[in-house]
């Protein structure tokens, strides 16, 4: 039969090929079994909800939120890239893999470069110092917060104070009140 012939033709169902597969088979040849129909219901597994890990509902949810926030943080980092480039400067911010430097979730215990890879612990310790910050950087950042500031209208020397308060209110007007 040639193929366009059987384009033409109306569609068979065959159920139960088993037995005129292996009739047909030559002997010493292994008998070839056609595949079996399986309904979806066979598919599902019984599985009483109670005894879902909610651990892992937890897991997944913290990992749709991780998304959503990358794809939010993604667009920031897009906007400065623009002002950079509009100033002319040739660098651009880039963030890493989600993978990278995690402690919880999914990427916790395995060591992930910036770009994704999947490293080795001596890789990844040969590397760690080009990516993390050193105890210095900890030690100047750590410098330039310094001094409590809790007085209205004030602000710490690493926050640039802002044109207009929270809905339009006044830079020193009381939105927290300490007793």
């Amino acid at each position: 039969m040639n193929v366009s012939e059987l384009a033409g033709e109306k569609t068979k169902q065959i159920d139960h090929v088993n037995s005129l597969v292996e009739k047909n088979s030559t002997s010493g040849d292994r008998a070839f079994r056609a595949p079996v129909r399986i309904k979806a219901d066979d598919l599902r597994l019984a599985v009483d909800s109670a005894q879902i890990n909610h651990s892992s509902k937890l897991t997944a949810l913290n990992e749709r939120l991780r998304d959503d926030y990358i794809k939010e943080v993604e667009a920031g980092v897009g906007r400065w890239n623009r002002i950079i480039e509009k100033a002319g400067i040739p660098f651009r911010l880039r963030l890493p893999h989600k993978g990278f430097h995690r402690a919880i979730g999914n990427f916790a215990g395995h060591h992930i470069s910036v770009d994704g890879a999947v490293l080795t612990k001596e890789q990844w310790d040969r590397h760690a110092p080009e990516w993390l910050p050193s105890a210095e950087d900890y030690k100047y950042v750590q410098s330039l917060m310094s001094g409590r500031v809790v007085e209205l209208g004030k602000f710490a020397n690493w926050i640039a104070p802002p044109t207009r308060g929270v809905n339009n209110q006044p830079l020193n007007f009381e939105y927290v009140r300490f007793n």
